[in-house]
């Protein structure tokens, strides 16, 4: 895509209710749950998903994957949506 990981993680942390698309829904593999974002990035839609998990009893996100995404995504929460 173009961009480093510093700029991969800083999008990852700027993410908003807007950019929102499901979840949470649970790993199927590992215990945990997985959300799915989508934002621009670079004048192209992201897919980004998440999962949270417990590590030594502390919470923590993954990022499982960040590419641009390959089918369209709605977000519910988004005020462009609701127009």
């Amino acid at each position: 895509m173009g961009i480093t990981a510093k700029i991969r993680k800083e999008e990852i942390l700027s993410l908003s209710v807007e950019n929102y698309h499901q979840g949470p829904e649970p790993d199927r593999d590992k215990p945990g749950e997985i959300w799915i974002f989508g934002k621009k990035v670079n004048d192209k839609e992201v897919y980004i998903k998440l999962k949270i998990a417990q590590v030594d009893g502390v919470k923590i996100a993954k990022c499982l994957s960040f590419h641009p995404n390959e089918f369209s995504m709605s977000y519910p929460y988004s005020e462009e949506e609701a127009k």
